[in-house]
């Protein structure tokens, strides 16, 4: 965390306004409508609701787990238009992509994404061996996506345009899957 000097001789304003400008840089925030409560698990700065595996064309656990690094590398805003997705990256034939709602525009780090997925989708949805998809949504209605990706499409092709199940093989996991308190994404009902 870094210090934050100042002069004796500010005012208390410009010491509040300098711990929020520290705060803001530290939690990387996303958009407003995302941290609403609404009782549900709160990862990276996303209140997340439920999600799937299993359910897209799948990628492959090593080669996605390259490609959120790289993601989350990267210092600047993922972006998605209203009712489009956009693939963030992909590494061989496994993509990472956000899918904004029917309402709103998605821009968040990208960093945040990266670790969403981390924390839900790759550690809930890969099986022993074999491919794997997964799918979490926010509260806003935006969803995070780990799939099959051609690196020959358009980076605004959807996941769900690509025929299950792929090169990667057969998803071991197919569920719904419900967030819980402590962020973790669990699966609750088989599909």
């Amino acid at each position: 965390m870094r210090v934050i000097q100042l002069r004796s001789m500010e005012s208390r304003s410009a010491i509040s306004r300098a711990v929020e400008r520290e705060r803001s840089l530290l939690t990387c925030a996303a958009p407003a409508s995302d941290n609403l409560n609404f009782g549900r698990a709160v990862v990276d700065g996303f209140k997340l609701t439920h999600g799937f595996c299993g359910v897209f064309s799948t990628a492959d656990a090593e080669d996605t787990s390259s490609a959120l690094t790289e993601i989350a590398g990267k210092d600047q805003a993922c972006f998605a238009a209203k009712n489009t997705c956009s693939r963030l990256g992909f590494e061989n034939t496994s993509g990472i992509y956000v899918c904004a709602s029917p309402d709103s525009d998605f821009s968040a780090p990208c960093l945040n994404v990266a670790q969403a997925l981390r924390q839900t989708v790759l550690e809930t949805c890969p099986g022993a061996v074999g491919g794997f998809s997964g799918q979490v949504f926010t509260a806003a209605g935006h969803n995070f996506i780990i799939a099959f990706a051609n690196s020959n499409d358009p980076t605004n092709t959807k996941p769900s345009s690509y025929t299950p199940f792929g090169p990667n093989g057969d998803p071991l996991l197919k569920c719904k899957a419900t967030i819980t308190a402590d962020g973790s994404m669990k699966c609750k009902t088989p599909l």
